[in-house]
């Protein structure tokens, strides 16, 4: 997508606006879907990022950062090496080039009406306070199912876990955007050593039990399940729906 066309749908004169501006319009939920919408209009190829042109060369650090996308190439060879359904991590995700080529395999290896986001997972982790506002538009604009994590993989630290959930399960619907708590409860399901940075501001969408997911047990059953499968202590990550339980968000 051109400069010019991603500042007039966002409503801004300077390249430097563009991460503010999309993380306010996310908090919006309805001004968001406008956005959305606005955004499909103008490209509505979603099989590959349409911020790919615009954040490489108004966005992207390279000099310190060492920011730049991963070749189209690249990105469709490991789709293919990650196979199809099940979970997707990207543990530098940047704006979600990536992720979006294995979204997009794991949708077209499927007729559209079969398809159902709720079968898939897709986790991400990004540093770059300018990347992330990119990434979590990529993924509720596609109606994906994901875990994004503000934050340092190296450090195991986070300014901010948010969780993508697709309430419909409707391969045609956008997802929610929830921003998980700030507590230890989080920070040992998902692994992590500590929060860090200004904190975001409280914010869940997603009610619980979505109409579609009403079935889905309880992550303690999810968990304890898969110890037993497994034969061990981890267990198994809870698809993203089962995060969200009475009392969590509390």
């Amino acid at each position: 997508m051109k400069t010019v066309d991603v500042h007039r749908i966002l409503g801004i004169d300077e390249q430097f606006k563009a991460p503010g501006r999309i993380m306010e319009i996310l908090w919006d939920r309805g001004e968001r879907e406008r956005v959305f919408r606005e955004f499909l209009e103008c490209d509505p190829d979603l099989s590959f990022d349409g911020f790919h042109e615009y954040f490489e060369q108004e966005q992207a650090d390279r000099k310190v950062h060492k920011q730049d996308y991963t070749p189209d190439g690249v990105s469709r060879v490991l789709s293919r090496l990650a196979g199809l359904d099940g979970e997707s991590y990207d543990p530098t995700a940047g704006t979600g080039g990536l992720l979006i080529v294995k979204w997009w395999r794991d949708c077209t290896s499927r007729l559209p009406f079969d398809y159902r986001p709720s079968e898939h997972l897709y986790w991400a982790t990004e540093l770059s306070d300018r990347a992330f506002p990119f990434l979590l538009f990529n993924l509720l604009i596609r109606g994906m199912n994901a875990v994004a994590i503000h934050g340092d993989v190296l450090e195991a630290t986070a300014r901010g876990v948010f969780l993508i959930q697709n309430d419909r399960d409707d391969a045609l619907a956008f997802s929610c955007l929830n921003l998980m708590p700030y507590d230890d409860q989080v920070l040992e399901f998902l692994g992590l050593r500590g929060w860090t940075g200004e904190p975001y501001p409280a914010h869940v969408e997603s009610q619980w039990p979505p109409a579609a997911l009403a079935d889905m047990p309880p992550l303690d059953e999810i968990r304890a399940a898969g110890k037993r499968a497994r034969g061990d202590a981890e267990g198994v990550v809870a698809p993203p729906v089962a995060l969200v339980q009475p009392g969590l968000f509390e």
